[in-house]
């Protein structure tokens, strides 16, 4: 072999060297690229299986599905920011220091790092919620990292740590919260360090349209010609969802319900929603929730609840 032929093997050795990292990269991202493609045209194929074309939606049909959600209101405690309210240990809040009783630490997560004190109720400041305590405090811990804890896939394995104190706050002192590894979570700096109070009213709110009950009293319509004159009316000013912390009620997604028939449907009960505004987000103004079973509710055991979140 000549000179110039083994430097040419040597360059192509480098080049090929250099190359394969962006190759398999490349390749992965066609395979994955591939694997999208065609579980969404499985989606499609499914969603046009259950919405086949038909003829236009009858008038008792759209006063059916209009009567069914103001049917199926629930009731709710809303829970808005005062920043006004000084900070006490009991209360319902979000962030700030957190009561820890005594003979008890701060909660850790699974790498023995401090979790992030998220939000506080007090059961005493709700209006009555049937199914609900009358009394008691629940704290929400979540831990430090950049999806907070989340299983997505079966949310009621998600890292969370709820603690209850039955009878309202022990024995114990208020410990500030221990600054973060790094800047993430869902507070906001102002929010995890001082804390806001939240002031509880009484409320009913219906269904909103991504709710999974709601997806199964509108499946089969979507594709029908004046499915529009439903959405229309749905979306209309006067029925607009609101943006706003609560307790009971139903649970609110950006993106969508992770529950279905037969997989998470018992998960009934809105222990907690938290949605995004000055003092806390999730992600591109996303929605959190705690959702819990009515028997597990009934029960007051707070140890297999599901928490999820979403953004835009």
């Amino acid at each position: 072999m000549t000179a110039e032929l083994f430097g040419l093997l040597c360059a192509a050795i480098v080049v090929a060297l250099v190359l394969v990292g962006p190759a398999r990269r490349w390749l992965a991202e066609r395979a994955n690229l591939k694997t999208w493609r065609k579980d969404l045209g499985a989606w499609k194929a499914e969603d046009e299986r259950r919405n086949p074309p038909g003829p236009p939606i009858t008038d008792a049909e759209i006063a059916a599905i209009r009567a069914w959600f103001p049917a199926h209101a629930l009731p709710a405690a809303e829970l808005k920011p005062d920043p006004d309210q000084p900070i006490r240990p009991d209360g319902c809040r979000l962030g700030g220091p957190a009561w820890v009783a005594d003979g008890a630490d701060w909660p850790l997560d699974a790498e023995a790092r401090p979790m992030d004190f998220v939000a506080q109720i007090d059961f005493v400041d709700l209006p009555p919620l049937d199914g609900f305590p009358s009394r008691g405090v629940l704290q929400f811990f979540l831990p430090c990292e950049d999806i907070m804890g989340a299983d997505f896939d079966e949310p009621a394995n998600s890292a969370i740590r709820l603690v209850w104190h039955p009878a309202g706050l022990p024995a114990g002192r208020l410990v500030d919260a221990p600054p973060p590894p790094e800047p993430m979570g869902p507070l906001h700096d102002r929010t995890r360090a001082r804390g806001v109070m939240l002031v509880a009213s009484a409320a009913r709110h219906e269904p909103p349209i991504g709710d999974y009950s709601a997806r199964g009293l509108l499946d089969g319509l979507w594709n029908r010609p004046n499915i529009k004159t439903v959405e229309d009316w749905y979306f209309g000013p006067d029925r607009r969802e609101p943006i706003v912390h609560h307790v009971g009620g139903y649970p609110s997604f950006t993106q969508s319900d992770f529950r279905e028939a037969g997989h998470y449907d018992d998960y009934d009960r809105t222990l907690l929603r938290l949605t995004s505004d000055a003092h806390i987000g999730w992600g591109d103004v996303g929605e959190a929730v705690f959702l819990i079973r009515h028997a597990d509710l009934a029960a007051r055991d707070f140890s297999r609840v599901a928490f999820s979140w979403d953004c835009h």
